[in-house]
């Protein structure tokens, strides 16, 4: 599948994964049992190999008929589920107004409801469906991690951790 840290998803007999070669990164699904090729995408992307071999560390988020992907470079991708024809892509560079950050995006998309919760430079929701932004933080260091949602006194709260530390 190429170089890469994203690690698999799996749903109804499908696995996800994504990887980078010869200066393409690809989003793959296959067939948990045999490994047969269901569909691949690739597009253009930097390895981005500082200090590490490079490639995405995001890992695909299944949800319904869609799965959702944020490439190194800050590709954000919804796929249709069983084909892979695009629904909608962002670039975060430019919707978050954040640069690449030194070891890329590796935020693994959060889905909470209708939302799409991913963090790189700032933590941001989009409509799950259309891509739309809802809403973005303050700009901050970036982090590498992925956001989660957490109960507290009744609500739902999120966290993630970038290099500033903590964020709730």
């Amino acid at each position: 599948i190429g170089t890469g840290f994203s690690s698999v998803s799996m749903v109804a007999g499908l696995l996800y994964t994504m990887g980078h070669s010869g200066g393409r990164e690809t989003v793959w699904c296959l067939q948990s049992k045999s490994g047969d090729l269901v569909w691949n995408q690739s597009y253009d992307a930097e390895l981005n190999s500082n200090l590490y071999e490079g490639g995405p560390g995001s890992t695909p988020t299944v949800d319904g008929n869609f799965i959702y992907t944020l490439s190194v470079d800050g590709r954000l991708m919804c796929f249709q589920r069983t084909t892979g024809d695009v629904v909608w892509q962002k670039n975060l560079q430019t919707e978050l107004g954040v640069g690449l950050n030194e070891w890329g995006f590796n935020s693994s998309p959060l889905i909470l409801g209708e939302q799409l919760i991913v963090q790189g430079g700032r933590v941001a929701s989009f409509d799950k469906l259309t891509g739309e932004k809802q809403w973005q933080s303050a700009r901050h260091r970036a982090g590498y991690g992925s956001v989660r949602a957490f109960p507290h006194d009744g609500e739902t709260l999120l966290a993630s951790l970038d290099c500033d530390g903590l964020r709730i």
